[in-house]
């Protein structure tokens, strides 16, 4: 565990780490081809304070080896001091999905307006000595305007992902789906009323009567057992149905 108050004096460990856990799953990966590769996620928090050399070439051949990166800049000034002007343009290049929250510098909001593209808007135009002539036409204006980006809130962001248009997120603060979680652990659970007991009828006796069998209504009342003399009874009647023949009476 590398704690952020001591990366000023570990960060060369760090990065040795980093480089030595990709060298050994790429090198993996180049021998054993048909192998399938194990995953890994590399999350660099403050990446621009723990620069890792080769960032630059990692981010263009991890991703066929089974790699994930996610790496976390204060805006693009602090990417481009740490891994160079031309080496951060191939790093922010080989990252499919970005996203930008509310920068404070006017540099990044100016990038993320130039990403975000133009589009066009209906155009008044206004002639005449007391405004009597009037023209219609479009013009180009950019999407979203640099202090546009600069005014969003603070959960507000823009997500570039490929080549689908910029699109206008909302944080999900996952820490806060379950806020209500232990006010609804203290409701009661609901009561289940008690169902009574149905009645079957059970067939027996000579000739095909049926016998209704009456049962106890109540939940909690246990059945009462059959009568030894009830079942010799009724297997003396089953007796002297088989086969027509009826046995006399002695």
């Amino acid at each position: 565990m590398f704690e952020e108050g001591q990366l000023r004096y570990t960060h060369k460990i760090f990065s040795v780490v980093v480089l030595a856990l990709t060298a050994g799953l790429i090198r993996r990966a180049d021998l054993e081809p048909e192998t399938e590769a194990d995953p890994m996620l590399l999350a660099l928090d403050e990446a621009g304070r723990t620069p890792i050399p080769g960032l630059d070439d990692m981010a263009s051949t991890i991703p066929g080896r089974g790699m994930s990166a996610l790496i976390y800049v204060q805006d693009l000034a602090q990417l481009e001091g740490a891994y160079g002007r031309y080496e951060a343009q191939t790093v922010r290049a080989n990252y499919h999905t970005q996203l930008y929250y509310r920068p404070t510098d006017y540099d990044t909001a100016a990038h993320i307006s130039r990403r975000c593209g133009q589009t066009s808007v209906r155009d008044v135009h206004v002639s005449g000595t007391f405004g009597e002539k009037r023209s219609y036409g479009q013009r180009a204006r950019e999407l979203v305007t640099p202090d546009e980006v600069m005014q969003m809130e603070g959960e507000d962001m823009i997500v570039f992902a490929g080549k689908k248009p910029p699109i206008f997120g909302h944080r999900l603060e996952w820490f806060n789906l379950f806020s209500d979680a232990k006010e609804l652990m203290h409701n009661p659970a609901p009561e289940i009323p008690d169902l009574p007991m149905p009645e079957i009828a059970v067939a027996g006796g000579k000739g095909g009567a049926q016998e209704q069998s009456s049962r106890p209504s109540g939940p909690h009342e246990s059945l009462r057992p059959e009568g030894r003399k009830e079942r010799r009874r009724r297997g003396q009647d089953e007796d002297e149905e088989v086969g027509g023949y009826v046995e006399p009476e002695l």
